[in-house]
């Protein structure tokens, strides 16, 4: 079981290393997305392999952000069913 921890919101099993790396990868994400955000239009209407990685780059920034969300709402609703 994970060890709970004491922070401004009280007693708390989030865990800050695992959010720090999560973090970490959205910065990654986000900073391909405006290396691809920088080419011209012209790239993203006529190149799919563009296309596709903005796609994909967005989704996975999208997965990391309700990666974070979902492990703090499952540790506040942890923190609810044992009080």
């Amino acid at each position: 079981m994970p060890q709970r921890r004491i922070s401004q919101r009280g007693l708390t099993l989030t865990d800050p290393v695992l959010i720090a790396k999560r973090l970490g990868k959205l910065r990654e994400y986000v900073s391909l997305l405006r290396m691809l955000r920088s080419r011209p239009l012209e790239d993203f209407i006529k190149d799919p392999f563009v296309i596709g990685n903005v796609e994909r780059y967005l989704q996975l920034a999208i997965q990391v952000v309700l990666d974070i969300c979902n492990h703090i709402v499952a540790d506040d609703q942890q923190l609810r069913d044992s009080s």
